[in-house]
């Protein structure tokens, strides 16, 4: 994702209170999941382009916003959740969460039979809108680590993780340690953005991301990353790769594990012609950008 984008889409504020919707945070889910949709359609339908995205992200636009003016203190555009559901708000809440229930179904089905006809590097926003649970709940509701990802309540639904424009080392993982072990925790994981995360080359390498065996699009610009294991993507599955200003001169030397990508971008990094043309060789079904 373009940074533009990224820090329009992703506005963490962690001093936002939480209030527990119901003890299965059923509401709190759907609202979550109908943030990261209309995020994903906003940044689809920006251009001017994709019509029909932009129709889907009118209406849930619309649905959040009514979920704010019943004294829920939600907000559309604030990370984590604050969503207080009590029995004088209850049924109003439920009836938009329904109503924001069917639209998201919509949408899925929109994107499985229109997906070819996006840019490729829109592949992550597409996944997000096909996805059966297309929120970030560790971000959505977690303010101040109350979970880890070995504790939390959808940590087994959880798809993607959004750890961008702040230091992974610094300020996340030394509040949960079991951020290092995502394979594990996270086993449905499909799309991690680690965009300006403060991520080296021994981070990359103990964060194990080849142990993920269901990622399909990994975000890892502007970093200072200078060297890729010979292991990365061990598994094959990655679809989207963006290594975007980093300190690259390289990539590894078999590159028999990524077949299967079909976007890469190394813009802004130190790669030579020859080891560009090296790359193209080795990847001819991948959409390069240099």
């Amino acid at each position: 994702m373009r940074k533009s984008i990224t820090t329009l889409l992703v506005l963490l504020v962690c001093c936002t209170p939480l209030v527990r919707a119901t003890e299965d945070y059923t509401y709190l889910k759907i609202a979550v999941d109908g943030m990261a949709v209309n995020n994903a359609l906003f940044a689809l339908s920006i251009s001017g382009k994709n019509e029909k995205a932009n129709v889907y992200h009118t209406k849930i636009d619309q649905l959040l916003d009514e979920l704010s003016t019943h004294n829920t203190h939600f907000r559309k555009d604030v990370f984590p959740v604050d969503l207080a559901v009590k029995a004088e708000n209850e049924a109003d809440v439920k009836m938009i969460c329904a109503k924001l229930t069917k639209t998201l179904l919509e949408v899925r089905e929109y994107a499985k039979a229109a997906e070819n006809q996006f840019d490729l590097n829109d592949l992550p926003l597409i996944m997000t809108l096909k996805s059966e649970n297309p929120g970030d709940y560790y971000i959505g509701i977690n303010p101040d680590f109350i979970f880890t990802l070995a504790n939390h309540p959808f940590r087994k639904s959880i798809e993607e993780l959004q750890l961008q424009d702040i230091g992974f080392v610094e300020v996340l993982a030394s509040s949960d340690t079991t951020l290092w072990n995502l394979a594990s925790h996270c086993p449905n994981l499909k799309i991690i953005t680690l965009f300006a995360a403060e991520i080296n080359n021994d981070i990359l390498v103990k964060l194990k991301l080849d142990r993920v065996q269901n990622l399909k699009s990994l975000e890892l610009s502007e970093n200072s990353i200078s060297i890729i294991p010979a292991n990365f993507n061990a598994l094959n599955s990655l679809l989207y790769l963006s290594l975007k200003r980093n300190k690259l001169s390289e990539l590894p030397k078999d590159l028999s594990n990524w077949t299967n990508l079909k976007y890469l971008n190394l813009g802004g990094n130190q790669l030579d012609g020859v080891e560009r043309l090296r790359i193209q060789k080795a990847l001819p079904n991948t959409k390069i950008i240099f």
